[in-house]
């Protein structure tokens, strides 16, 4: 349907997509989706919180979809495995950087999801983009 209306798609994950399957605990349902879906309509966008929340490494997740990688969605963790700006945390970005090119990777998307609306913590989710940018321009991998 997608090539059809001349359209391509992208798919962000959340950690939930690493769970085993019930029914074939050899499989994620990441797994299925990358397997089913077709490279040249969907590519992915790999938010590294959630795929290490996930217990997923990253860097494996580039190398098992090559080329097919179009954005990072850079979120950081603290030690209680919540949210970090990008940078302040235990992700080792540079590590996942240097493989930005075998990824495909065209866009660093700076987020972090408990950001502003108060009582969240920065109130402004601008404090959290200012700091992903200074990260972003400092990182060297």
């Amino acid at each position: 349907m997608a090539r059809d209306a001349g359209l391509k798609l992208g798919y962000h994950n959340h950690n939930w997509e690493f769970f085993r399957l019930t029914d074939n605990p050899a499989q994620t349902a990441y797994d299925v989706l990358t397997e089913v879906t077709d490279p040249d309509l969907v590519h992915l966008e790999i938010d590294l919180f959630w795929a290490t929340r996930g217990a997923r490494d990253p860097v494996d997740l580039i190398q098992r979809n090559r080329g097919r990688v179009l954005q990072y969605h850079v979120k950081d963790m603290n030690q209680a495995g919540s949210f970090e700006d990008p940078g302040q945390g235990l992700l080792d970005f540079a590590r996942i950087f240097r493989h930005s090119d075998e990824a495909g990777v065209r866009e660093y998307i700076v987020e972090r999801d408990d950001a502003g609306s108060p009582p969240r913590q920065p109130a402004d989710a601008l404090d959290t983009a200012r700091v992903g940018y200074q990260f972003l321009r400092t990182v060297r991998f």
